[in-house]
């Protein structure tokens, strides 16, 4: 009977319950959520408006100028004169700099964008690694509780002269060992846990691990092209050609073009008055109309020109870093591949000494409990492995939700 209960608690050691706990919503669920709601994303947000408040004053006509002249002279003469005039640029200032405010606009929606990439990886870094610090300390908890009901097994057996008292002693030390190891796995994941009260200013949710799909491609479904700072390398290129542009047009100046009346009243031969009235256009252009502005319009272009370069270099760089990634991201599949085989494999050695009998030695039972009990703690630390490479492949390809939730 004590050899089935033996057999009975080596089984339970070796295949441990380590559930996850209950959950309230699903992985990319709760990355949303608390996104939407973070306080720097809020404080970002505002420069989008701030830039689309600045783009409502941006390519406007100046204020129109209203004119006045009144003048008198001896025997009740006089005149007035009342004008209304506009100026108007010669070239298409106003648009470049309507331009130059929207590349604002969506550049300021690209910073938010980015932020929200940062922090997304962020969240799910520290979420996966709560998830796994969790399932260590629970497979720990596990094994103890099981180490010590074999431990009163082994102190009955002792004392009815079936065991050697050894064999109680060792599982004693070994009981201490594991609750060392808890002790270690508690602390990290306090540490994950404060860490993220600190950064996210609320306790983490309650989540449901991500499985770990069957297989992936070799080949990542999606590139790196629309990442964010990319988008805003492009831009920034964009507004350098259009600066360029609005340097040339700042060469010429703007002409005024008005309407006016006109007044008069002067005396005649005879002694009365005679009125006189006028209406008429009034054209202003200043002088010189044109200056030389080629050395600020060179000195742009070498600017667009070297972003045009730093952007080609940047496209480079992003298109290794993606596909260096899911290289990675690969590597760390097939590394829970094998270790899941390793331990398929354990199991299923330790099923056999099982079922050989009370002639096998307990120390091989404890070997290969052991040997399980380790493949399932590398097992976890696989799965934080590659759900940490995919948080890495998602930032480099600049997303922030991932497209297979």
């Amino acid at each position: 009977m004590r050899y089935f209960l033996y057999l009975f608690l080596l089984f339970a050691l070796a295949n441990p319950s380590v559930g996850s706990p209950p959950v309230a919503e699903p992985f990319e669920q709760a990355v949303a959520t608390r996104l939407a709601s973070h306080p720097d994303l809020e404080v970002a947000r505002l420069t989008i408006r701030e830039a689309e408040c600045r783009a409502r004053a941006a390519g406007r006509l100046s204020d129109p100028e209203l004119t006045g002249e009144l003048a008198g002279g001896p025997d009740a003469e006089g005149r007035f004169e009342a004008g209304l005039s506009q100026k108007f640029p010669l070239t298409a200032r106003l648009r470049y700099e309507r331009d130059l405010e929207d590349l604002g606009i969506e550049a300021a929606r690209e910073e938010v964008r980015q932020r929200e990439v940062e922090l997304a990886r962020e969240l799910r870094i520290t979420l996966h690694e709560s998830i796994e610090a969790q399932a260590q300390s629970n497979l720990q908890r596990s094994r103890i509780e099981t180490a010590q009901q074999l431990l009163a097994d082994l102190e009955s057996s002792s004392a009815g002269g079936e065991s050697p008292a050894m064999d109680a002693t060792a599982a004693r030390v070994e009981i201490g060992r594991l609750q060392a190891e808890l002790r270690r796995h508690e602390a990290a994941e306090a540490l994950v846990l404060g860490a993220a009260e600190v950064s996210w200013g609320t306790a983490l949710p309650r989540v449901r691990e991500r499985p770990i799909p069957a297989s992936i491609p070799e080949n990542p479904p999606v590139g790196p092209q629309q990442r964010p700072d990319l988008v805003l390398a492009r831009l920034a290129l964009q507004a350098s050609r259009v600066n360029t542009s609005l340097a040339k047009a700042n060469g010429w100046e703007d002409i005024a073009l008005g309407i006016f009346i006109e007044g008069e009243r002067f005396r005649t031969g005879s002694g009365g008055f005679e009125p006189e009235s006028l209406a008429g256009v009034r054209l202003s252009i200043p002088l010189p109309l044109w200056r030389d502005t080629s050395a600020e319009t060179g000195a742009r272009e070498i600017a667009a020109q070297s972003r045009q370069l730093q952007l080609r270099n940047f496209e480079a760089r992003a298109a290794r870093e993606a596909e260096a990634a899911w290289k990675v991201l690969v590597a760390r599949h097939r590394a829970v591949e094998s270790f899941q085989e390793a331990l398929q494999s354990a199991v299923g050695q330790l099923d056999s000494l099982q079922s050989g009998g009370p002639e096998i030695p307990r120390s091989r039972f404890f070997e290969q409990s052991g040997l399980v009990h380790s493949l399932r703690s590398d097992l976890l630390k696989s799965r934080l492995d590659y759900h940490l490479a995919r948080s890495a492949w998602l930032f480099a390809a600049g997303l922030a939700q991932d497209p297979n939730p």
